[in-house]
């Protein structure tokens, strides 16, 4: 099964409460990994290893996506002082999800 992007909108109060949540899964996931050979060169073994990768596989896109959201974050602070008042409100509306952008009279 491959892997689907998504897109979701959270409040602002509520990033540190979702970061937390996918680097809690990421670090579960990591107490979960094991690895047991009993006959070193065998297809066991090969199975064993791919399975360990595609674990850590999970476990890096668990980090990755707390980045993302991380750096979406911190790049939105960092441009919200170069914002025009009218701008601002846009971005403030789109946030609140109203379909409505101001107007110029």
């Amino acid at each position: 099964m491959g892997r689907l992007t998504i897109q979701y909108t959270v409040e602002e109060e509520e990033l540190d409460t979702e970061v937390i949540r996918l680097l809690k899964m990421a670090t579960a996931k990591m107490g979960q990994l094991t690895y047991q050979h009993s006959e070193l060169m065998s297809h066991k073994t090969l199975d064993e290893i791919d399975s360990t990768r595609r674990q850590l596989a999970a476990i890096d896109h668990h980090f990755n996506d707390a980045a993302a959201i991380i750096k979406g974050y911190l790049n939105y602070r960092s441009n919200v002082g170069e914002l025009t008042p009218e701008s601002m409100q846009a971005v403030e509306q789109m946030l609140r999800g109203d379909n409505a952008y101001p107007t110029e009279d």
